[in-house]
Order: structure tokens, then C-alpha cells, then sequence
């Protein structure tokens, strides 16, 4: 089953880049919640998480938001760190484009707090830091914003990034 969950993540990136039919998607996501009931720990985390992204992407948010939920009550069996900074910044996105700047602020902090700790991490570093000008600017917090956009550059630019 764990092999099948990553299969469909692996799936769901691959959709964001176009390269994977929907439909494929929509008949792996099907037979993935045939198990549904089955699932404890870790695997019902990996679960729920990967429907909250499934469900994101076709734009259904409450059922997005329901799913992520109850990942995030299994989320203490994923010991990886990452994965859990993974999780905050799926939220921080999904609040984010639902226009919940302060909850979106909250689980972006968590995120780039873990992955601060980490030196390879620094793209995902930089996204949050996107997530966060973003939802200044919702909050018509215009000056905040740009202070976040030149910071993100500097950071960019140390770490050789290019940006187009």
C-alpha cells in the first residue's frame, strides 16, 4: 500500500507538469480509496495527505481542506521532518488560495522553520517565502510584501539561483 501512495503522489507531480492524463489519476485515486478504511499511522497520513493534493488540483477545496485535516491528525506518525514541513507548506498553499491569510501565514512559518535547518532545502525555502509576500499583500500589507520579495532575491542570488 505504501508503495501504491507513492505511486500516486509521484502521479499527482507529474499531472502538474502535464504529463499524466486525469483520468489515469482519477482511476488510481478510486482504487486507492478501496483501502481507505484499512489504513493506521503512517499509511493513513500518506493517505489523506496525498487526496487533499488530489482533491486541490480538480479545485475542490472543502474536500481538499477535509482531507488535509485528517492527515494532519496522523501527521505525529511521520517521523521524516521534511515530510512534515511538506504538509505546512500544502496548507500554507491551499489557505493561501482559499484567501485564510492568517491560518496560510501560520502553517508557511511552520514550514520554513523546518526547512531552514536543512541546506539543500532552499528552493522550498524561497516558495515560502512566495506564500508569504502573497498573503502580505492580501492583507494590503504592500510594504511588507516587497521587504519578503527583495529578501527572497537576496536569498536567491546567495544561493546561485537564477531567477527567470
Amino acid at each position: 500500500m505504501y508503495h501504491q501512495l507513492m505511486e500516486f503522489r509521484h502521479e499527482l507531480m507529474l499531472s502538474y507538469l502535464k504529463f499524466k492524463n486525469d483520468e489515469d489519476l482519477k482511476s488510481t485515486y478510486e482504487s486507492l480509496k478501496a483501502y481507505q478504511r484499512q489504513l493506521k499511522g503512517m499509511l493513513d497520513y500518506y493517505f489523506f495527505f496525498f487526496m487533499g493534493m488530489y482533491e486541490f488540483r480538480r479545485k475542490e477545496l472543502v474536500a481538499a481542506i477535509s482531507a488535509y485535516r485528517r492527515a494532519e491528525k496522523s501527521l505525529e506518525y511521520v517521523d521524516d521532518e521534511i515530510e512534515h514541513a511538506e504538509f505546512y507548506y500544502k496548507m500554507a498553499e491551499i489557505y493561501y488560495y482559499m484567501k485564510q491569510t492568517y491560518i496560510s501565514l501560520e502553517y508557511v512559518k511552520r514550514a520554513i522553520h523546518i526547512y531552514n535547518k536543512y541546506d539543500n532545502y532552499i528552493d522550498r525555502v524561497l516558495r515560502c517565502k512566495y506564500v508569504v509576500a502573497c498573503n502580505l499583500i492580501d492583507s494590503l500589507d504592500y510594504k511588507g510584501a516587497l521587504e519578503r520579495f527583495k529578501e527572497t532575491l537576496k536569498i536567491s542570488r546567495d544561493a546561485g539561483r537564477h531567477l527567470q
